[in-house]
């Protein structure tokens, strides 16, 4: 280990061989080197290295746990097999020549079938038999065995009996949700004669029961005369046989969330134990996987189902609910909205000292604040400046020893790239089909919707005008009395702004007085219409008041009144105030419609 104020650095080597000592001297020297290096950076460039260093070691240490954990449990596999070969040494050397009589359960027949195994492959598949690791089976069956020995069974029974026990007990537990180490204890309990936790495996045993047992079975030795290995005996038999429709269950629960979950468990320990290697565990993780699947895929159409279930029993139940509740909801929210409006004049000064004193202290600690950065950047630049010279040629060091290995990788890479996008490219060619069978059912979809729609606008169209019309009969002499009223006074109060009698004389008095009106100016006009007249058709005004218009329009001039023509004969020396006066006097006097000719 080596420290330098907060800046430490803790260095672990776990190493084995003949270099072990020059391995440790290597690393101590690089250990003072780092330290005189360390000792270069500021504090907090120091402190800034701690958080990184304690990241990465948390991330060592979870790694190196996991090795440990796996040596330990190889260690303990390897005390597990020296115990069965001393355990039950009569039957062979190794486990491999230990021969025993097992039941399994044929998925393809759905029965329990006899054979004999050896105690190795027992073993190894008791993961997916029985949820239990290969150092675990062993564990317990050493342990049966031995009592049951103890007791004064022979080898080969106390084998036999330990391993069906086990069986039965692990089938047994998947049947009541027991833990499947909770039943090996029981079991093992049974082994040395305590039968008190064969309650958890659903037997009730003890001297009354087995005495029945023995009787029923033709013994007519007393439990109190037996010995233990006979007793032992009496009670695995009676296990096995009170619990022998439960046979072989294990290896159907293996088809289940739970079931499959533990046989992970159980292949994951073996591969850490370094008993089998990765394919157990991969193909317990893809069942695993398969079974969740189908699980999600089962409950939720279900959950859905339910949900939809729960809505449509509380939709009906939403009036009368809100009808209850809608008034005491409105009845709170109107005092609450009552009691703080009343609360403002109090709340308002409070909460708006409340910000100005925030604010002020704001103010104030904000110079030590800025200060307080500048310095804390001051100190990180000159840190990595002064560290920086020292830590370049590491950096440039560490970035060309990883440069060959990403060339001498390159080809890796562009292959795995490459493979990527065929398989990409593939995965959409074979979906493409299927995208595309989705289209004229869109199609035909949109389309079905837009023929109905028409119907459907009708029918909303008609409901809505039924509804109206409805409205308006039932309200039609509501309606007919406000209109008959509104007329009415519409009616008063136009008369009384006009002073209006019958016949009116207002009216009479305006009309006279707009002719009057009309005629004064069309009087007052005079100068403007000979105006008029000369821009419009063109005349020459002479100095002695004469116009001559035949180079223009020859002897006449044309004009539409109404769509009638109107002539006007000019002759070539006519007087231009006796045209124009009597011109006005025709307009005053005209009354449209017929043919009109004027000599002057």
């Amino acid at each position: 280990m080596t420290k330098k104020n907060d800046a430490e650095v803790r260095l672990k080597v776990i190493a084995d061989g003949k270099d072990t000592e020059k391995g440790l001297k290597d690393v101590n020297d690089k250990a003072d080197k780092t330290e005189s290096k360390f000792s270069k950076i500021s504090e907090v460039g120091k402190k800034a290295f701690k958080v990184t260093a304690t990241a990465i070691a948390t991330t060592s240490t979870a790694l190196a746990g996991l090795v440990m954990k796996s040596v330990q449990m190889a260690g303990d596999l390897e005390q597990q097999l020296g115990g069965s070969e001393a355990v039950f040494k009569e039957l062979g050397s190794s486990i491999d020549e230990m021969t025993m009589k097992t039941e399994t359960y044929n998925s393809v027949t759905g029965k329990m079938e006899e054979s004999m195994s050896n105690l190795k492959d027992v073993s190894l598949n008791a993961y997916k038999n029985m949820g239990l690791s290969q150092n675990d089976y062993l564990a317990t069956l050493n342990k049966m065995g031995s009592l049951m020995q103890g007791a004064g069974l022979d080898t080969e029974k106390s084998l036999n009996l330990s391993s069906q026990a086990m069986q039965r007990a692990a089938d047994v537990a998947s049947v009541m949700g027991i833990d499947i180490n909770s039943a090996m204890e029981s079991i093992a309990g049974a082994a040395k004669g305590n039968f008190t936790m064969m309650d958890n495996l659903g037997v009730a045993m003890n001297d009354t029961t087995l005495q029945a047992y023995a009787l029923e079975k033709g013994i007519d030795k007393s439990t109190s005369a037996m010995t233990t290995a006979e007793k032992v005996e009496l009670a695995m038999q009676m296990f096995l046989e009170r619990t022998s429709k439960m046979a072989g269950n294990y290896a159907k629960e293996n088809e289940t969330f739970a079931g499959s979950f533990q046989t992970l468990k159980a292949s994951v320990q073996n591969f850490l134990s370094g008993s089998t290697d990765i394919e157990p565990v991969i193909d317990s993780l893809m069942s695993f996987g398969n079974i969740l699947v189908k699980s999600i895929g089962e409950m939720a159409p279900k959950i859905v189902e339910g949900i939809i279930g729960l809505i449509n029993g509380v939709v009906p139940m939403l009036p009368g609910l809100l009808e209850q509740l809608l008034p005491s909801i409105i009845t709170g929210a109107v005092n609450l909205i009552q009691g703080l409006v009343n609360s403002l004049p109090t709340l308002i000064p409070v909460l708006m000292n409340g910000i100005v004193q925030a604010f002020m202290g704001i103010i104030k600690i904000l110079p030590q604040l800025l200060d307080a950065l500048i310095k804390a950047a001051i100190m990180i630049i000159q840190a990595l400046a002064e560290a920086l010279p020292d830590m370049l040629p590491e950096i440039i060091d560490a970035i060309l020893s990883i440069i060959p290995i990403l060339i001498d990788n390159l080809p890796l890479f562009i292959k795995a790239g490459a493979q990527l996008l065929i398989g990409i490219l593939q995965g959409l060619i074979q979906s493409l089909p299927k995208l595309l069978g989705f289209i004229p059912k869109i199609i035909s979809s949109i389309l079905n919707y837009w023929k109905q729609l028409p119907s459907m606008m009708l029918d909303i169209g008609k409901n809505l005008l039924m509804g109206l019309w409805n409205g308006i009969v039932n309200y039609e002499k509501w309606i007919l009395n406000k209109i008959a009223g509104i007329g009415s006074a519409i009616m008063k109060k136009v008369k009384s702004i006009f002073g209006i009698h019958s016949p009116s004389k207002e009216f009479a008095y305006i009309g006279k007085m707009n002719m009057l009106g009309l005629e004064e100016g069309m009087e007052d006009m005079e100068k403007e219409v000979h105006g008029t007249i000369e821009d419009t058709i063109g005349l020459d005004f002479l100095k002695n008041g004469t116009m001559n218009v035949s180079s223009t329009f020859g002897n006449s001039v044309p004009n539409y009144t109404n769509n009638q023509p109107i002539y006007v004969n000019v002759q070539a020396d006519m007087d231009v105030d006796k045209f124009g006066n009597a011109f006005i006097k025709d307009i005053k006097t005209f009354s449209g419609g017929a043919k009109q000719s004027y000599n002057y």
